[in-house]
């Protein structure tokens, strides 16, 4: 995988902003390898594209809704004589960390984030493509005026139902069948404590060749998988219980406090207390 060129911050693409939203027309060629520190949702208005995320390649064309992680390195372009046209709308990634808890996709957010592809749908031809049409551009158009908070809860209201139920024809469950069943099995608490060990024992392989297969299938080496699932399952237990950080932390997995702090802040953008007072605040009456 080629080494990223750029990494976009948010505090100089839309700073003071809740969101950022652009219309791209590309005409020939497009975009360099980026990273960036926000997520980001595009969709396809019309055209033909390429999108090379994470050293994959996958056609891009109308109807095409893709939810773009802080962690994917990822550019896009026309396809060779053609054009491509999407909307793209940019939040931070604090402001999708609040979101998550009360919207109740703490769970899909899990899924979102472990896979080694960003998740993508092809929005049906009719009344779900008009749907989602109509909420990018609304957000192409608010983001003008100054937009508020508010406006970004309603475009992620009626642009996310149509990914939630997307099929997962992505390589988020890929890869041959001791794969996709491990992975699937450390989802269990009991083997998320138990990490890197516990899925190389699921796996019946070597680990030299567990690595090789999970990176090739889900761009990520095996330590980096389980810490996201771990990871996840923390940012529910912050958001829905009461216990202690540093219970929660070894109820994870994670031995060392500081360290889970660390991982914790640079995914979500938030220390676990601000996580979870961030959620609280969300909910409270």
């Amino acid at each position: 995988m080629r080494k990223p060129a750029l990494h976009l911050r948010w505090d100089e693409t839309a700073p003071g902003r809740d969101f950022h939203a652009a219309l791209v027309h590309f005409t020939s060629g497009g975009g360099v390898d980026h990273t960036h520190d926000f997520w980001e949702m595009m969709y396809v208005v019309s055209g033909d594209g390429l999108h090379v995320v994470n050293g994959a390649a996958r056609t891009l064309g109308e109807g095409d809704l893709l939810l773009i992680r802080p962690s994917d390195i990822h550019r896009i372009a026309a396809s060779p004589g053609a054009s491509l046209l999407f909307i793209n709308v940019a939040f931070r990634a604090g402001a999708w960390a609040d979101f998550l808890p009360v919207a109740g996709l703490m769970s899909e957010a899990q899924a979102w984030t472990s896979g080694a592809q960003p998740p993508s749908a092809r929005v049906d031809a009719g009344v779900r493509r008009d749907t989602a049409l109509a909420a990018f551009r609304r957000a192409l158009s608010a983001f003008q005026d100054n937009p508020s908070r508010l406006e970004l809860c309603r475009f992620w209201t009626s642009a996310l139902p149509l990914l939630q139920h997307a099929d997962a024809d992505t390589t988020a469950d890929s890869g041959p069948d001791w794969l996709r069943r491990s992975c699937r099995a450390m989802r269990e608490t009991q083997n998320l404590i138990d990490g890197l060990p516990r899925l190389t024992a699921l796996s019946g392989v070597s680990p030299a060749h567990l690595s090789r297969t999970i990176k090739q299938h889900r761009g990520q080496t095996p330590t980096e998988f389980v810490n996201d699932l771990r990871l996840a399952r923390a940012a529910t237990l912050l958001a829905t219980t009461p216990d202690e950080i540093i219970d929660i932390a070894g109820d994870c997995g994670f031995d060392n406090l500081s360290y889970f702090y660390r991982r914790f802040r640079k995914k979500y953008g938030h220390t676990p207390r601000d996580y979870r007072l961030r959620a609280r605040w969300s909910v409270a009456p």
